[in-house]
């Protein structure tokens, strides 16, 4: 097991339909280091932040958050460890994206 990782995704793929959108995705994100997903329209941008938040579970290969395989946490424990700030937010408040991700903290 690789220790130091807040985040460990190896051989990450995923397909719709049998189109694949994600191939051979390698990750390792450190406790307290920032990423940012780039790539144009249709690259699998969206899909891949599905798959890390939990929402898109069909995937193969292995997503690790904290030490522990993202298929077994249940939505509380997925809450606890990972948080998603939408580029479009419904909020009525002018909070900066660090500001709403420190909120749900």
């Amino acid at each position: 097991m690789d220790r130091g990782f807040k985040v460990l995704i190896e051989d990450l793929h995923f397909a719709y339909d049998g189109f694949p959108v994600l191939r051979n995705i390698q990750l390792r994100v450190k406790a307290g280091e920032l990423i940012g997903i780039l790539g144009p329209n249709g690259a699998g941008k969206s899909t891949f932040l599905k798959i890390l938040c939990g929402t898109l579970r069909n995937y193969q290969g292995r997503v690790m958050v904290d030490g522990l395989d993202l298929r077994s946490l249940s939505s509380r424990e997925m809450a606890r460890r990972i948080a998603i700030v939408p580029q479009d937010s419904l909020l009525g408040f002018d909070f900066t994206a660090l500001e709403v991700v420190l909120m749900g903290r």
